[in-house]
């Protein structure tokens, strides 16, 4: 017997899917979901942001470039070298874009070279566990808006991390900027703040 599914546990267990595996980057992560009188939910339909004729080459475009990162990474003897190589890579691969059909998956800062914070930091969790660098998806708001960045383990210690602030400030200054890599949870408290799932997470102190 399958216990019943409030919109609440639902919207919990979808968004724990979604921030947990930037591989299914194919399915959309919006979704529609019928419920009873009683709020207890009984059907749910995914929409998808690749067709299926499609996603075979997909997949395969998907994990050569993300291959091609983590050997670019791999040339480096520590986690931190690592991170930063693919932070940096990430952040020169996209332009800050939201009419991206595909800006909520990893796929679209991977491949088609524009995204948004969602797709960025999706992106940078995938290649940094791939690259044996732990990293969580996390969800807020910053600067008056619902935003997404990361979360990642460098020597035993964890750390924020914003590519999509410090893209769009390079993109506007020329220059590459550091000002959202590797911060404390008081850093990012003065424009960022954790979603209440995202807050169940470590702290980075």
């Amino acid at each position: 017997m399958i216990d019943p599914l409030s919109e609440k546990d639902l919207e919990d267990t979808m968004n724990a899917l979604f921030n947990d595996h930037p591989e299914i980057f194919w399915a959309n992560t919006s979704y529609k979901y019928a419920v009873d009188a009683k709020g207890i939910v009984h059907k749910i339909k995914l929409s998808y942001g690749i067709n299926s004729s499609d996603l075979a080459a997909a997949k395969g475009n998907f994990d050569r470039i993300i291959s091609d990162l983590v050997a670019g990474a791999s040339q480096y003897s520590n986690d931190l070298d690592k991170e930063r190589y693919i932070f940096d890579a990430i952040c020169s691969m996209n332009t800050y874009n939201v009419s991206n059909s595909l800006n909520q998956s990893a796929y679209s800062a991977l491949a088609t070279g524009s995204s948004v914070c969602a797709g960025y930091a999706r992106a940078f969790q995938m290649v940094c566990l791939q690259a044996g660098i732990p990293c969580y998806y996390i969800t807020g708001t910053s600067k008056g808006e619902n935003h997404a960045w990361n979360i990642v383990q460098i020597n035993g210690a964890y750390y924020n991390v914003d590519l999509t602030w410090d893209d769009c400030i390079a993109e506007a200054t020329g220059f590459s900027s550091y000002h959202y890599f590797n911060k404390n949870d008081l850093e990012f408290s003065f424009d960022h703040s954790r979603s209440p799932l995202s807050s169940q997470l470590m702290s980075c102190v």
